[in-house]
């Protein structure tokens, strides 16, 4: 398993076209599972008409 840290910073590529969509920002976790249950990322591009 990895921690928080080395996952923060890390970039995140879109599988349809291969682009850089964002890195990821933070870590939302389910305490109640012990799991990840979403990445909130940092979007530097217009991608999925996001700014």
């Amino acid at each position: 398993m990895k921690a928080s840290a080395e996952i923060k910073g890390l970039r995140v590529i879109s599988i349809s076209d291969g682009r850089e969509i964002g890195k990821v920002r933070d870590l939302v976790l389910n305490p109640q599972e012990g799991k990840l249950d979403f990445f909130i990322l940092d979007q530097e591009s217009d991608y999925m008409g996001a700014k």
